[in-house]
């Protein structure tokens, strides 16, 4: 189904997935789960739809920096979706130069990493004065953030990191569609890599069914957008060209 558009920010579309809900749903359960061991279930709820806006927030402030700097770059920005694994900027223009794309590319995990340091200077500030329910919500989403940011940073599209890992092969090499191949196999090494560690510790870790079939739907998830990504980019045939019959 199309992503139903929820509002705009800087200009930029902002829609969100249908399956996004179950993100929205898991993400505040593990939130209260975690808050009740210490407070209440009715506050512990309070904290976690708190936390899971935030959240939200955080990952829409990764994306909307993507966006505005691709803007500020001259690259035309269509939308923002937030679905089931995240988030994604539709940029419709490709990066005219490898500074370009690493610019673009580089903010969103730097977002990340000042929204980790922001509340875990928050969750500091908020202890000091005795306020420890903010405290405890600050103190996990710069946790959440800051695993954001160095996970976004692993080198295989269609992370951030394999975008950054596109624009380095891109400048050493010159050639951007080798660049792109680079990335997303990368990409789908890093996501099989995941799979098969989160099957491992379904069945060999005590307790880690939960955990290990996240990192491997994760994983799966790795593998077939960088797929996608690289017959998108495939470069067609020259005329004449065929594959060799036996």
């Amino acid at each position: 189904m199309t992503p139903r558009t929820v509002g705009r920010l800087g200009g930029v579309v902002i829609r969100v997935d249908n399956s996004w809900v179950v993100i929205a749903v898991l993400v505040t359960w593990i939130f209260w789960a975690r808050f009740d061991e210490h407070r209440g279930p009715a506050v512990a709820l309070v904290m976690a739809v708190v936390g899971a806006a935030l959240f939200f927030a955080s990952i829409l402030a990764h994306e909307l920096a993507h966006a505005l700097e691709a803007r500020h770059r001259g690259m035309d920005v269509r939308s923002i979706t937030l679905y089931l694994f995240g988030g994604a900027t539709e940029i419709v223009s490709e990066a005219r130069r490898p500074g370009d794309e690493f610019a673009v590319t580089a903010v969103g995990p730097w977002t990340s990493l000042v929204l980790g340091c922001s509340f875990a200077l928050l969750a500091y500030g908020a202890e000091q004065v005795e306020l420890s329910a903010l405290g405890q919500v600050a103190a996990l989403l710069a946790w959440v953030n800051l695993v954001l940011a160095f996970f976004n940073l692993l080198p295989g599209a269609p992370l951030d990191g394999g975008r950054i890992l596109d624009s380095i092969v891109w400048r050493v090499t010159g050639d951007h569609g080798r660049a792109r191949r680079v990335a997303t196999g990368a990409g789908r090494m890093l996501g099989s890599a995941l799979v098969v560690l989160g099957v491992f510790e379904m069945v060999a870790v005590s307790g880690g069914f939960l955990d290990g079939l996240w990192l491997a739907l994760i994983g799966w998830f790795l593998v077939r957008a960088a797929t996608a990504e690289a017959r998108a980019t495939r470069p067609l045939p020259l005329p004449g060209d065929g594959e060799a019959e036996g």
